[in-house]
């Protein structure tokens, strides 16, 4: 195709005996065949490279392989709103009797104090929740999404999962932004997930910090029973009776608010894993890397769902 792209309009004329009319109409067609040929080629790339494609909640494009997970979110569907609504308490405060209004303030609280900054994180935080959450049968969450210690930030990890098919514990650092002029898209999710890889390195480290696996202890003690394994494990690395060494696992997370017309690419987000995986620093690398086009939208959908509730009292 690129050849037959090449020939210029001498060349074209002799084909076409002269007649420059029917050498443009002749060019033209072949421009559209290239242009056909790259859509469909992008396309192929996706099915030979074995990267699986679905859509989750009407309005979500899930593209993953090899433990990376791409979510594009198109809008906040009827289906995924209905999502939050049934599990925005437990992704919040775990397994309590709290009622669904009063969780809806304790966030309204919680968020009006931050900044823009700290608001785009705390949204980006939520989605994560509710897409390794909805894996179901891959991973379950061991943590909650409302830090214990009230009115200050965060101190221990972002997430906390099981891997159901690994049976392993992974530790999680999120990380949200917009990119500004100076940036790509890509360039914006790479600086995000090394931002994400750094600080979760340090918290890694070793179990010196005593608080931050008090913290994680706490958090898995709101969703699992007492006898679990995964607090046994937790307090064992506490108590420095096993080595941190051997969960070293990451769980990184990525979310960038913008266009979804320009959206982001996952071959990038794999190569970024292969790398994280040579320095051999982690043992077992997911990615999940989160585009939507804005945070507000979020927040306001919460707004209104406490304000119907104010209304009818309902839960």
């Amino acid at each position: 195709v690129f050849i037959i792209y090449r020939i210029d309009i001498i060349y074209c004329s002799i084909i076409f005996n002269k007649n420059y009319n029917y050498c443009f109409v002749g060019v033209a067609i072949i421009k559209v065949i290239v242009v056909l040929v790259k859509i469909m080629s992008e396309e192929l790339d996706i099915i030979f490279d074995n990267i699986r494609t679905e859509t989750i909640f009407d309005s979500v494009r899930v593209l993953e392989k090899d433990d990376v997970y791409l979510y594009i979110i198109e809008n906040l569907s009827k289906s995924m709103k209905d999502y939050i609504r049934n599990n925005f308490r437990e992704i919040c405060k775990g397994n309590n009797s709290n009622k669904y209004i009063s969780v809806l303030k304790d966030f309204k609280e919680r968020i009006e104090k931050k900044t823009d900054k700290q608001k785009m994180g705390l949204v980006g935080e939520l989605l994560a929740h509710i897409f390794i959450r909805n894996n179901t049968n891959k991973f379950k969450i061991v943590s909650i999404l409302f830090n214990l210690e009230e009115g200050s930030a965060k101190k221990g990890f972002d997430i906390i999962i099981t891997s159901l098919n690994k049976n392993i514990l992974f530790f999680s650092e999120v990380k949200s932004g917009i990119k500004n002029e100076k940036e790509t898209l890509q360039s914006k999710n790479m600086s995000l997930l090394g931002i994400s890889k750094n600080e979760l390195s340090k918290k890694l480290k070793n179990n010196k910090n005593k608080a931050l696996w008090a913290n994680a202890i706490n958090h898995a003690e709101k969703i699992v029973e007492k006898d679990d394994e995964i607090l046994k494990i937790l307090k064992d690395i506490y108590d420095e009776d096993i080595e941190i060494y051997n969960y070293r696992n990451a769980l990184l997370v990525s979310v960038v608010y913008h266009d979804i017309n320009d959206i982001l690419s996952i071959n990038e987000i794999l190569n970024e894993r292969i790398k994280i995986l040579q320095e051999r620093f982690f043992k077992e690398v997911i990615i999940f890397s989160i585009q939507k086009n804005t945070y507000q939208k979020v927040l306001d959908f919460l707004e209104e769902e406490l304000k119907y509730e104010a209304a009818n009292h309902r839960r």
